[in-house]
């Protein structure tokens, strides 16, 4: 008759520890959830934008400027889709994978790219050129090439990424 109080007793000492990583796997799994949903609430709202700017860019349509709006919204929709997939295969497999987060690292890079790009071509031609603009056209061009290169930094562990799953 002892040794069933004792089994009991060790059984209550035991739950604690069975129930604090239930516990704290609910929680993580709410965040989780909660995080997904703000994101595709952001998303939505970052598509909805780049409908209203494809419609007034189709409204002044001699204007490319509209367009690059557009690339750059949508851009910005992909990589928030990208981390949602993440955020949504992270509470599937109880797993982080890193290829999800250098594919949107290198949405993110080719966006800049373009914003850089849209900079620079908005600048006065070279006859107006003064010495300040000058040098921010050459910061421009510094980090274009630091970006082109991390661009290929990222597509090379892209690609290692997948060859060491395979």
């Amino acid at each position: 008759m002892t040794d069933v109080p004792q089994a009991a007793d060790e059984n209550r000492h035991r739950a604690p520890q069975r129930e604090a990583p239930r516990l704290f796997e609910h929680i993580e799994r709410a965040l989780a959830t909660g995080i997904g949903i703000l994101l595709s609430l952001a998303a939505l709202l970052a598509l909805t934008g780049a409908a209203t700017l494809a419609w007034d860019g189709a409204v002044q349509w001699p204007q490319t400027r509209s367009l690059f709006g557009i690339v750059e919204r949508l851009l910005f929709v992909l990589m928030l889709v990208e981390i949602l997939h993440t955020v949504r295969a992270s509470i599937q497999s109880h797993a982080l994978a890193c290829e999800p987060f250098l594919i949107v690292g290198m949405i993110a890079t080719i966006r800049r790219i373009l914003v850089v790009t849209l900079e620079t071509s908005d600048r006065p031609t070279e006859s107006n050129v003064l010495s300040g603009s000058m040098s921010s056209f050459n910061n421009a061009m510094i980090e274009l090439s630091v970006l082109g290169l991390l661009t290929l930094v990222l597509a090379v562990a892209i690609y290692l990424s997948r060859r060491s799953k395979g």
